[in-house]
């Protein structure tokens, strides 16, 4: 079986009497008059109220980044790194309501401002798990640990007193994105008995996990690395639908980058047949990238119907 894609409107303007101008004027002039929140004419919090602020502030942060780490792969994970940049954004709002003691007001805003930057920078990470290019929360740590706005949170927090400690402790530190995989022809479900063979050969720019699936679960898989052609065997008598997932970072369970979810659109039924002379088996090929004379095309599937 080899794969083939073929196939205006009106405004009411209301003018102000002289009088009405006058006291919206003074309502204004007045209004000013008092502090505004977070000025450094607010009155400032004591040291020790400013340190359980900010000792709040990198609770929240740690649970927000807890939650990414746990969180399943795409729609569950892009929906925790999209709550981590609001929570972040609330903290910077609220440190902005706050007066901080006089030795922490030039930092208080360097806070400020890598707390907003890395809440926008995280939006740009949901954006990339929505795409699939970030998959799992493996690469997605990878990726926050090393975003600009952390940085910055890192040289800033310490500033601030021993509870800004807890804002650098709750975030990962730097490390390169994961590159893991297995070696070509890994089995990682075996089938079970049989005489069938499957041949998957793969594309040259990453890896693969062939699945054979029968009633929404998985009988059995192998890995094909990049550009090579790998094996399975043992496959029992039946029909099977054949999936295939491809990426980057084989975490063994899935790829944390750049992951795809396919299947061929046609079934595999293998077959035994015994006489006395011999027994005929089925062999299939498959080809995990278009081809002109294919006889099968490949779909995609949402990942949370691929079978486990």
């Amino acid at each position: 079986m080899n794969t083939s894609r073929d196939h205006p409107r009106l405004r009411s303007i209301r003018r102000l009497t002289p009088r009405l101008a006058t006291a919206v004027i003074c309502g204004i002039m007045v209004s000013s008059c008092g502090p505004l929140p977070g000025s450094p004419h607010a009155t400032p919090l004591s040291p020790e109220a400013y340190q359980a602020e900010l000792r709040a502030d990198g609770g929240a942060l740690t649970a927000a980044l807890d939650r990414i780490e746990a969180a399943p792969p795409l729609v569950p994970l892009a929906s925790q790194v999209g709550s981590a940049a609001s929570a972040l954004r609330a903290a910077a709002q609220r440190l902005t309501t706050i007066g901080p003691p006089t030795r922490y007001a030039a930092a208080q805003s360097n806070l400020v401002s890598a707390l907003e930057a890395l809440a926008s920078q995280l939006s740009g990470v949901r954006a990339q798990v929505q795409s699939q290019e970030l998959c799992a929360a493996p690469s997605v740590m990878a990726t926050l640990s090393s975003l600009p706005g952390a940085d910055a949170l890192r040289r800033v927090a310490p500033r601030l007193g021993p509870a800004g400690a807890d804002l650098t402790a709750a975030l990962p530190a730097p490390e390169p994105l994961p590159d893991r995989g297995e070696n070509n022809g890994t089995v990682l479900r075996a089938p079970g008995s049989g005489r069938g063979e499957i041949t998957a050969e793969n594309v040259p720019d990453h890896d693969s996990v062939v699945t054979l699936g029968q009633d929404g679960r998985a009988i059995g898989s192998f890995y094909v690395t990049r550009g090579e052609t790998a094996r399975m065997t043992n496959i029992p008598d039946g029909t099977y639908d054949i999936f295939f997932t491809s990426g980057t970072d084989w975490d063994g369970n899935e790829f944390t980058r750049s992951c795809t979810f396919q299947r061929f659109d046609k079934p595999a039924t293998f077959t035994t047949t015994e006489t006395q002379d011999e027994i005929t088996y089925m062999h299939l090929t498959v080809v995990l990238y278009p081809t002109l004379n294919g006889n099968s095309r490949v779909v995609d599937v949402p990942p949370d119907s691929f079978p486990k």
